[in-house]
Order: C-alpha cells, then structure tokens, then sequence
C-alpha cells in the first residue's frame, strides 16, 4: 500500500538503538492476511522530541537503578556524582549550599533535596530520616510513631502513650503535657525550680499557690458572691462593704465588728446597734444603744483603764485636759499653750489639792477628822474689804482659828477657815 503510516510504539528509552522488523501485510479479496518476508533495520531514539517537549518514557514495571549517581530535575552543575547535601553543612541538619546556579530537586542515595539558586528549601536525609524545610509544612496532625490516643472523657487529656500536636485546633498532647483548644495547660509533673514565670521563680510561685489553696480550703472561700471563710465569720457584704466580725452570727450575740462604720462590740442579748452594744468606735454617724452619735465618737459601757487620757490639744495649742496617773498621784491636768495651767490632783496620802499653776494657788484638803482645810496664797494679803471675796487671803493677824462650833466674830479681816466639827 502506497504511502507512509505512522506507528505508534510504547517502552522505548531515549537516545538508544533498536533493531525492527519491517514486513508488508496484504489481504486478499476473500479476507486471507499474508506477510511478505521481513527486513531488519536499526533506529535510534533521539534524546527529545523534535518540538524540544517532554519524552514521555514508560517503565512497565522495570527497576532503575542509579549506579553512584544523582537523578535530578532542575538546573545543575555537570557530573553531580554522588551528590550529598549535607557534606559541608555546620549543624548537620540544614543542608550545605550547592552553586547559586542550580536550581531543581535533586534525588540520590543520601536522599531528596531541593535547591533555589544553591539555596536549600527542603531535604530529607535517607540516613536518619531527619527533614528540614525552608517553608511551611502542611498537615492536619503530627504525631509520634508510638502515639496512641487517650482513654480519659474529660480534660486533661493527656494521651495514653507518645504526643500529637494537631495543628487545626492548636491543641497539643502528651502522657503528662496538655494544651487545650482554649489555652488551657495540664501539667501533671514538676516545674523546675530554676524556671520563672512572669520574672518570679516558679517553685515560689507553686509554694504561693499551694498556700493559697491551703487557706481557700479552711479559711477564705467563695460562698454565693461573698468571699466567707469556712465558718463564715469573715464576710464581703456587698451592700457596706466587707465586714470581719468575731462571734457565732453576726447580727446577734457576742461579737465584734469591723466595717465601714468603725468598730463595734456587742453583748449576748444584742440585736442590733439598738441595744447590747458594749463599745464603739465610729468612723461615720450611727446610732449607737439609742443615741446618734457622731463621727470619730467613741462609746464604752463598761470601765476605761489607763494610767494616762488626753485631749487632742493637750499641752497644744489652745486650752486642753489630761487625766493622769503616776502611781502614787492621780490628777485631772488643765493645760493652755504648752503647760499644765491648772489641776486637780490626790495623793496616796489621801489629800486632795485644788491648784493654779499660774496663780500660783491651792486648796488641800487633808484627811478626816485630825486635819483642816488650809486655804495658802504664794503672795499673802490682809488688804480688801470684809466679807468681800475677791481672792482667797490668808490670815496675817496671828489670831488662831476659831474652834468647832465658836462663833467668829473678831476676825474683820475677811479670813476664812474651815474646820472639821
């Protein structure tokens, strides 16, 4: 038959010789197929096509080894050999540079690398099955080669052997390490000392807590939206404020009170501020047992023991008091300025005195029946008007006092005695 044809052959390699046998075929009118005697002729498969395009090669099965060298797709050097990207690496990881020309992957023996410009963007080391990668890895989970998923049905769940890190939830999990879809982590091991958080050393931080956790248990806790310890005598009351109080209730009975209004103490058949209040010192204005009492008061029902009370502007500027005691004298001290002015004061001799300092002037009395009453003056006179009172004289005539029950006429000098009868 006249003309060329086209066969269509498959599993040849290129740039190789084959051998063919060409022979004619003819089909006679009756249908039977006869073959002319063949010729043998040799070709060459050429390296590509003649477009320049891909030369598409079908293995059918067959291996290919690379007998020391390098199978590559890409740009690189001539006579790659046994290519190993690593050789020259400084950590043994990151693959070694290879000439800024090459660009393409290439395959070999000591693995699988790609290379941009001689830079490397990723390698996988057939030796140790270790990978780098210059870019982003791709995956919904990475998980260990013994990995096997926790039994537990609630957090923390740690895994019961080996670790995920699933990177669509961004949760990551151990047999004693956990990280949960909210960030929360489960740690079921110790933190070491040396580590910090925050800046603070993280074994202080585990004794704070567990110290913390020690008092939530048997002193402060949440009861309701108040923080209450166990017995509920230490109280946040949202309505004043916090409120610490001593006693089995705090509305009612014996206890003690500390809040916004100050500090108060209450007796058994207390109920209120109304009745029972035993003490009181008040920061505001509240009614205390019946009575307002203002800011700053201070409220006792009972006895008030010291060996000194004072005024606020005691021995300050302006007038002032001070009761006082030093063991052996009691006095009430009037002050003006800086000095006691005046004062009222017992001995343990059972005198009392009545004097000015400023004056200089005193009444004592002495004690019962033996003694009188001695009116002293530090600048005596005998001058005045009789029976007229303006000072205290004494009396300069040298007469004695009149005895008990004796009238006192005589004495025109204004004196005045007093005499136990």
């Amino acid at each position: 038959m006249a003309g060329r044809q086209v066969l269509t052959v498959k599993g040849l390699q290129p740039n190789s010789i084959y051998s063919i046998q060409v022979y004619a075929r003819k089909t006679t009118p009756d249908g039977l197929v006869t073959h002319s005697p063949s010729t043998t002729t040799s070709i060459t498969t050429p390296a590509n096509t003649a477009s320049g395009s891909n030369f598409k090669v079908t293995n059918n099965g067959t291996d290919i080894q690379l007998a020391g060298g390098t199978l590559y797709a890409g740009t690189f050097d001539d006579n790659l050999g046994q290519l190993d990207p690593l050789a020259g690496s400084s950590n043994g990881i990151i693959p070694a540079q290879v000439a800024s020309s090459n660009y393409g992957v290439a395959l070999n023996q000591f693995g699988i690398a790609a290379y941009n410009a001689g830079v490397p963007e990723f390698y996988i080391d057939s030796r140790t099955g270790n990978a780098y990668f210059a870019g982003t890895v791709t995956a919904t989970q990475v998980n260990s080669t013994n990995y096997i998923a926790t039994t537990a049905s609630s957090e923390p769940l740690y895994t019961t052997t080996g670790t995920q890190i699933d990177l669509n939830n961004g949760t990551i999990s151990t047999p004693n390490f956990r990280i949960d879809t909210g960030g929360n982590l489960y740690l079921n091991g110790a933190i070491s000392g040396t580590s910090t958080i925050a800046g603070v050393n993280a074994s202080t931080l585990i004794g704070y807590a567990e110290a913390g956790a020690a008092i939530s248990n048997t002193a402060l806790q949440m009861v309701g939206t108040n923080i209450s310890n166990a017995s509920g005598q230490i109280q946040a009351i949202n309505a004043n404020g916090t409120t610490f109080y001593s006693g089995n209730n705090q509305t009612s009975g014996s206890r003690v009170l500390i809040n916004s209004y100050g500090l108060l103490g209450y007796s058994s058949s207390s109920t209120s501020n109304s009745n029972g209040v035993s003490f009181a010192i008040l920061s505001s204005s509240q009614s205390i047992n019946g009575t307002t009492l203002p800011a700053g008061s201070a409220y006792f029902s009972g006895v008030i023991q010291g060996s000194t009370f004072t005024s606020s502007n005691y021995l300050g500027s302006g007038a002032g008091f001070a009761i006082t005691s030093n063991g052996s004298t009691d006095s009430l001290n009037f002050s003006y300025g800086n000095a006691v002015s005046a004062y009222i004061a017992s001995s343990g001799t059972g005198a009392i005195t009545i004097a000015s300092k400023v004056q200089s002037t005193a009444i004592q009395i002495g004690s019962a029946p033996s003694s009188v009453v001695t009116v002293t003056n530090a600048n005596p006179s005998t001058a005045g008007t009789v029976g007229h009172l303006r000072n205290i004289w004494v009396d300069s005539s040298g007469d004695a006092p009149p005895s008990a029950g004796s009238s006192a006429s005589g004495y025109q000098y204004g004196d005045i005695f007093l005499v136990w009868n």
